[in-house]
């Protein structure tokens, strides 16, 4: 298997927060918060998207599943 620089990368972000942070999600997301209210970035939010309804002639096109 190819190794992909970028997913090691971020893989090793997470396992470092994971450690600084004792693996407490809750910890994580506040840090994590924190850090972005200090910063001068601007971030967007998009708005959800729901997902489109299938027509009747995709639907028997679709394999059936178990």
């Amino acid at each position: 298997m190819v190794r992909d620089s970028i997913t090691d990368d971020i893989r090793a972000v997470r396992h470092s927060l994971a450690e600084k942070h004792n693996n407490n999600l809750k910890l994580i997301v506040a840090d994590l918060q924190r850090q972005q209210s200090e910063t001068d970035r601007k971030y967007v939010i998009l708005p959800k998207r729901l997902p489109q309804a299938v027509g009747i002639a995709e639907q028997n096109d679709m394999p059936e599943q178990d």
